[in-house]
């Protein structure tokens, strides 16, 4: 302090702050905690000419830097966050027991079905599916043929828009042979504007279909712009969707 007084800023005072930040893994069926990750935490907060300077420079390559005075600075927890990741991802490739705890070991067998509300979104129906099952393919989850599925629809004559009770899922289930069924509905697209085509839309659901219960749901809004095609854009969504389920642990 007394620097940066006698130099009107050019030494910067130095404001220090000190804590920690814990993580725990919790078993919550044997309430038992499995392990601990413990930060210790070192802040500190400059004032002077060199931080007003550099400041807005420095927090463009490091998370460790934020050019604010703030105490409560989200600096502290992005950094803390991101040190937690790297652990805890090393730590489940080393452990088998600890993998297993994060990762599913079952194989489910999934039925895709996109249905349109008219004929006119019959190929966008078809590129949602098409693109939808290549990236989910790539992903490792395994879709039923979409012979089969057909096939076993028209046997039934089975409204898909009807689709809403547990019962329902169930039946469809048994004769797909499917353990959950991904529905995509409310499909559309918006009118065109002079800078898009217009605006693809769909909400998309997982549904165990023997509990009907949802496993996730996601809703879907993509703008078309002129120089991209129908399967462009549906593909961009579908690997966003992907991205975001992969990020919340869905799949």
């Amino acid at each position: 302090m007394i620097g940066f007084l006698f130099t009107l800023g050019a030494i910067p005072a130095i404001y220090r702050t000190y804590g920690s930040i814990s993580f725990e893994l919790y078993d919550q069926e044997k309430h038992k905690i499995l392990r601990i990750y413990k930060y210790s935490v070192n802040h500190r907060i400059m004032l002077g000419w060199a931080p007003m300077l550099l400041g807005p420079i420095v927090s463009m390559f490091t998370d460790r830097f934020d050019h604010s005075t703030n105490n409560k600075t989200y600096a502290i927890m992005r950094v803390v966050f991101a040190q937690f990741e790297y652990d805890l991802f090393k730590d489940i490739r080393e452990s088998k027991e600890l993998a297993s705890r994060f990762f599913s070991t079952n194989d489910y067998n999934h039925a895709l079905i996109v249905t349109s509300k008219s004929a006119n979104d019959e190929y966008l129906a078809s590129s949602i599916y098409s693109e939808l099952n290549k990236i989910f393919l790539k992903y490792g989850i395994s879709i039923l043929e979409r012979r089969k599925l057909n096939e076993v629809i028209n046997e039934i004559q089975l409204s898909l828009a009807g689709i809403t009770q547990a019962r329902d899922y169930s039946k469809l289930g048994r004769l797909l042979q499917a353990d959950r069924l991904i529905l995509v509905e409310d499909l559309n697209i918006t009118s065109a504007t002079t800078s898009v085509l217009g605006r693809i839309n769909f909400s998309i659901r997982c549904v165990d279909s023997e509990t009907g219960k949802v496993i996730w749901s996601e809703k879907i809004a993509e703008s078309m712009l002129l120089s991209e095609t129908v399967d462009m854009v549906v593909n961009s969504a579908a690997r966003k969707l992907m991205q975001k389920l992969k990020q919340s642990g869905e799949i």
